[in-house]
């Protein structure tokens, strides 16, 4: 009889055990497929993530969130409203940055669109991890985006721009920290095409720095065509004989 009293207990640990892994199965599944539909929303550059890295996106995501509910420390959401010119700065390529970003910070990060021009960052995470990620957040934010931009300039004022082997040229790119290409000599027009690629402040330096040689360049020829226009003309005189004139004598 005690023998039967003392397994009761012992099969009633055992179906609560049952029970209670089974829902954390379906809670961490649930969570699963929610991250699983969400996670396109991160980036293009996710797209093409292989479908191994995509499962290996989704099993971080899981362990983070194991981490953030085993965590003694509330679990909270925060909402950061960034461009869509700053939102790949934080994915980063293939989603480096984002995942780094969650990595050190133990947080879930994730994004939907606002409107046409800005994207909802939310950041779930504890207090201390929430702050961490929006500094980093932040920092990538703050840098600068690369461009390329193009410019026309005169055909005739490549020499100056380009300089005595190349010697203006690089200037221009120390000057601005841009980097600069033209088009190919032979290229059939009256302009030719610079490509500057920069900051947006590197790149208006570097442009400036062109449109300085171009105007050098149309102001020394303008003064070349108004010397010519001003120079006379030199008159050619018919060569001396050497034949000397005969002088008439007086007749007697």
């Amino acid at each position: 009889m005690m023998k039967s009293q003392s397994t009761v207990p012992i099969i009633l640990g055992l179906s609560l055990l049952s029970v209670g892994g089974a829902c954390v199965y379906a809670f961490l599944k649930k969570k699963k497929d929610e991250f699983a539909d969400s996670s396109d929303s991160f980036t293009d550059n996710a797209a093409t993530t292989s479908f191994d890295e995509a499962d290996s996106g989704i099993s971080n995501k899981i362990a983070r969130l194991v981490r953030m509910i085993s965590s003694q420390e509330e679990v909270k959401s925060v909402e950061v409203t960034l461009s869509n010119k700053i939102v790949p700065l934080v994915v980063g390529r293939k989603g480096y940055t984002l995942r780094h970003i969650q990595d050190s910070t133990k947080t879930e990060i994730q994004f939907r669109e606002l409107d046409e021009s800005h994207q909802v960052c939310t950041i779930h995470g504890t207090e201390a991890g929430i702050q961490a990620a929006e500094q980093l957040i932040m920092k990538e934010a703050s840098r600068q985006i690369t461009l390329t931009e193009e410019m026309l300039v005169p055909q005739t004022a490549c020499g100056k721009i380009l300089g005595r082997c190349g010697d203006a040229l690089q200037e221009i790119c120390r000057k601005s920290m841009a980097k600069v290409w033209i088009e190919g000599a032979r290229v059939l027009g009256e302009n030719r095409r610079i490509m500057i690629t920069g900051t947006q402040d590197q790149i208006n330096v570097a442009r400036s720095l062109i449109e300085q040689k171009v105007k050098d360049d149309a102001d020394f020829r303008r003064s070349q065509e108004q010397l010519d226009i001003r120079r006379e003309p030199r008159i050619r005189t018919p060569p001396s004989s050497m034949t000397a004139t005969p002088v008439p004598r007086e007749v007697l």
